[in-house]
């Protein structure tokens, strides 16, 4: 039995990711800030900031890296609030990227490195050991190899300052078709079975917390590409803690969160959270796992202003596939 929605058939898009996410199709303004790192707000990216950084990093990789047509970006790092500076980056210059687990070690970063064919790699300094290790399991020299952050490290560059440079990239326009077949991204599921293989509150109070892991299809498509389609400025967090992420939401008055049943297991059940002002935390929408119909009982009832909808998808579907309508 084939079930279809109530909701009027989306449109697909007719053009590559870069031209559709940055369409700008409601009206963003160029300076405003978009990604921010919610441990330090000082650090933020406008997006005015990001259209350029984006394109700049593009020629970085094609003058520096060689990067041609189909060749793979790498990333190997926590979440960042310039995390979407390579993402994109690298889609930009008519190549793919893959996202992989910071917390891998040699031999699950070299398995992916290897399926991948990476030709570059961008990692971390919690992780730079490792990956340095991997990539030369892999065949990626030092050269290719970059970090997040301002610090180089035994020879490894930031690639802010490696590869974003004046010249921009021009973007590949792409037919209906290319759009369709190109590979843009290379994400490995959760494992769950064996080795690894949203809606928006449209207004200007908005914000959203980026609490997901970046390197998980959930966290990617929806802290990065959706929030950035609709204008929702992202406040980042390199990890979940609980306290950290009551204290982020209280601090900024975020106003939607995408989480995981876990994570609603201790807003529900711990005593810590009662120390923080969550009351401008409308919406919250759950996916990656089942959420027990209890589990969102005892949520709202803690949190009365809270709505909780719940996301069903895979790796596969990019990842929703069934999404509660929001009313």
């Amino acid at each position: 039995m084939v079930y279809s929605s109530t909701y009027q058939h989306f449109k697909e898009p007719e053009t590559g990711v870069i031209q559709y996410v940055f369409s700008n199709k409601y009206g963003i303004s160029e300076d405003k800030p978009l990604l921010i790192d919610a441990l330090d707000p000082s650090r933020y990216i406008t997006y005015g900031q990001l259209k350029d950084q984006v394109l700049q990093f593009a020629a970085g990789l094609q003058d520096i890296c060689d990067f041609k047509s189909d060749d793979v970006l790498a990333l190997y790092a926590p979440n960042q609030y310039d995390y979407s500076i390579p993402v994109f980056g690298a889609i930009a210059a008519n190549g793919a990227v893959s996202t992989a687990n910071p917390s891998y070690n040699i031999k699950e970063l070299s398995y992916q490195l290897e399926q991948i064919k990476a030709k570059v790699l961008i990692c971390h300094e919690s992780n730079w050991k490792t990956a340095l290790i991997a990539a030369r399991r892999t065949g990626i020299p030092r050269e290719r190899m970059f970090l997040f952050g301002d610090q180089s490290i035994q020879g490894i560059k930031p690639f802010k300052t490696a590869l974003v440079k004046e010249r921009k990239a021009t973007l590949v326009e792409l037919s209906y078709q290319e759009a369709k077949t190109k590979v843009a991204y290379l994400c490995f599921s959760s494992g769950t079975t064996g080795k690894s293989k949203e809606p928006f509150i449209n207004k200007e109070t908005d914000r959203m917390i980026g609490v997901l892991p970046l390197f998980h299809i959930f966290g990617l498509m929806s802290s990065l590409h959706v929030a950035l389609y609709w204008g929702v400025p992202v406040y980042f967090l390199p990890r979940f803690e609980l306290a950290l992420f009551c204290k982020t939401v209280e601090t900024y008055r975020i106003s939607y969160a995408l989480l995981v049943p876990p994570i609603f297991l201790m807003l529900a059940k711990t005593p810590l959270v009662d120390n923080y002002d969550l009351s401008s935390l409308c919406l919250a929408v759950s996916g990656a796992a089942p959420l027990g119909a209890d589990l969102v009982n005892a949520v709202t009832t803690r949190f009365p202003h809270m709505i909780v909808k719940q996301a069903y998808g895979l790796t596969e579907t990019s990842p929703c596939a069934i999404v509660e309508p929001t009313d």
